[in-house]
């Protein structure tokens, strides 16, 4: 019953905030997840909580926001879980709620990034668009299937 109430929620909000035509992202979409803790003394799944270190028992929730910040899916897990773990399941479950031709691109932040990830993807044929620290890597640090695009934009480096 969950996910039936979720994927028609999903799709109206879909079809209220994201149906202009006019909007060139609006099959674009960013993927988060939120930490709850939970307090209790069972043994839980935990997660880091705080930027302080804490662990402690916790529930997570990965989401897929639009482009205005509306949370537009939700995928409740165990605090333990990694995002990119569960990225093509969120990906999956919001396509099937909205239709596949309503999602083109997922803007994931740079935790996600290891190549066995970029290669599931790649093979699904999916768009997706990630962000490294300036100062992570360099372009010698890649092998080179084509031309070298540099995107950067922070105050440091410039757009």
């Amino acid at each position: 019953m969950r996910e039936e109430w979720q994927a028609a929620l999903a799709r109206h909000y879909r079809e209220l905030w994201y149906d202009d035509s006019t909007y060139p992202d609006r099959k674009c979409f960013y993927a988060d997840a939120f930490i709850k803790p939970i307090w209790s003394r069972l043994n839980l799944p935990t997660a880091r909580i705080s930027r302080d270190g804490r662990i402690l028992p916790a529930t997570k929730h990965l989401f897929i926001h639009g482009h205005g910040g509306h949370p537009l899916f939700a995928l409740p897990s165990q605090g333990d879980v990694y995002l990119g773990q569960e990225l093509l399941r969120l990906w999956d479950g919001f396509a099937a709620a909205v239709g596949p031709s309503h999602v083109d691109t997922l803007v994931v932040y740079r935790e996600i990034v290891w190549v066995d990830l970029f290669i599931e993807l790649d093979g699904a044929e999916r768009h997706f668009i990630t962000s490294l620290r300036s100062n992570q890597y360099d372009a010698d640090d890649f092998t080179l299937l084509g031309e070298w695009k540099d995107y950067r934009r922070d105050a440091a480096d410039g757009p």
